[in-house]
């Protein structure tokens, strides 16, 4: 959860003007910074849907338009933070405002998904595999204000807001299957009113820059809470913000005019920026992971924490991420190192039978896929050549540089990296939480 206090604040100037100032200035820094990791999230996805649909980029993407990805990402993809190396993309940026949107998928007898996230980052549907099935369907998705459509012959998804992000992922099954992976995600298609395209004339605002905009992440956020309302429960924290100057139709940074407001506040947003990414990095050996990813109810702190470091990511029953950023004695990770990574036979991570697939992919201190001399930036189950020993275990060497003929070797940055295990359709020990994924070790 954000942390909370009782004290709320409050403009008393009959006391000693320091003392008062002071008073002024704790209170509107606590609120500040609460509202900050309250509303990152929903900042950053306003910030990724401008910038992906900014009309003077020339890869720009239309509104209420699927665009779909002709490769799977690699070192040069920057628009999101640890995107996957597994599956073609097919983004959308949906707004329901003007209608409803209708999605068909065609029958598709490989891994899919469509994940359907709110304004504020919270996975509320899915279709594909393992949600729908494999025989395709028709979906109208309407926002929460509408009328649902009469027929009978659609499945209909209501949207908690107007803005919805549609992620979808196709399987691809190795380089030589491409080209299907490619035809099968080109015929998804979405039909709806064309959305306003925007009449910007300067560049959208880059998704990683965020705790440099000061008292502009507040006018980001009053806009956000304006065009798509929060959940009620989260009304007592817009209260306060509202009495501060922040809310739907403000502009706080041109109408807050009090100097202690506007320094606290300002300082509030690096504060609360610097102590987020520190947020879960304690010194851990081994790995980490969650099972409670996309849907997140009351607890804002990991939401905020998710979209600073893997924005969009699947809840628990589409997939889980084991993430390791340090040795098992305890050591930051390190291309300067080689780890061995190994799995006893039957270590595996435990998947469904059918859809089920798992991946090792590689990241560096930004979040993003590494640069290598083989354009290997996941190894896993489908990989070409992969060698397991004739026990069934399974040994990964990880580092910089290659090690003799290893194979099985996962390319590593020269300085600090993580790797971050993909499980998708997990079962299990693993759904529950309690599958431990073997430590890497230096050699």
């Amino acid at each position: 959860m954000v942390p909370s206090s009782t004290t709320k604040p409050h403009f008393d100037r009959s006391r000693d003007p320091i003392t008062a100032a002071a008073a002024v200035g704790a209170g509107v820094f606590e609120l500040g910074m609460r509202a900050y990791l309250w509303g990152y999230p929903a900042v950053i996805t306003a910030r990724t849907r401008d910038y992906a649909t900014d009309p003077t980029r020339e890869d720009s993407y239309r509104p209420n338009t699927f665009s779909h990805s002709s490769k799977l990402f690699d070192h040069r993809e920057h628009i999101i933070v640890k995107p996957n190396n597994d599956t073609l993309y097919s983004w959308a940026w949906l707004n329901l405002v003007d209608g409803p949107v209708t999605l068909t998928v065609p029958p598709v007898s490989r891994y899919h998904s469509f994940q359907f996230m709110d304004a504020y980052t919270n996975t509320w549907a899915y279709v594909g595999s393992r949600s729908t099935g494999s025989d395709g369907g028709t979906y109208v998705l309407i926002g929460p204000g509408s009328e649902a459509p009469a027929s009978a012959d659609v499945q209909v998804l209501r949207a908690p807001t107007d803005h919805v992000w549609l992620l979808g992922r196709t399987l691809v099954d190795g380089p030589e299957d491409l080209a299907s992976a490619i035809e099968i995600s080109n015929s998804y298609t979405l039909s709806g009113p064309d959305s306003v395209t925007s009449t910007r004339h300067v560049p959208a605002l880059s998704p990683h820059t965020i705790p440099e905009s000061g008292l502009g992440f507040f006018d980001e956020l009053a806009a956000v809470v304006a065009s798509d309302p929060p959940p009620a429960e989260d009304k007592p924290l817009l209260d306060e913000l509202a009495a501060l100057g922040v809310g739907p139709g403000c502009v706080p940074s041109e109408e807050i005019t009090d100097p202690v407001v506007r320094t606290a506040l300002r300082a509030a947003v690096g504060a609360a920026h610097g102590w987020l990414e520190t947020y879960g990095g304690a010194k851990r050996p081994g790995w980490t992971y969650g099972t409670r990813l996309g849907a997140y109810g009351r607890n804002h702190l990991l939401r905020a924490a998710i979209a600073l470091r893997g924005l969009g990511a699947l809840t628990a029953d589409e997939a889980i991420y084991p993430t390791s950023r340090f040795d098992a004695d305890g050591n930051r990770l390190t291309g300067e190192e080689t780890y061995l990574l190994r799995f006893r036979p039957n270590e595996l991570p435990p998947l469904r039978k059918d859809f089920g697939f798992w991946s090792i992919t590689m990241y560096d201190k930004r979040n993003f896929l590494v640069d290598n001399p083989i354009e290997r930036y996941s190894i896993g189950d489908r990989t070409s050549g992969i060698r397991y020993e004739e026990d069934g275990s399974l040994e990964i060497v990880i580092s910089h540089v290659r090690q003799g003929s290893a194979v099985n070797w996962l390319p590593a940055p020269k300085g600090p990296f993580e790797v971050t295990l993909r499980c998708y359709l997990p079962t299990g020990a693993l759904r529950s939480g309690e599958y431990v994924v073997p430590p890497l070790r230096r050699i």
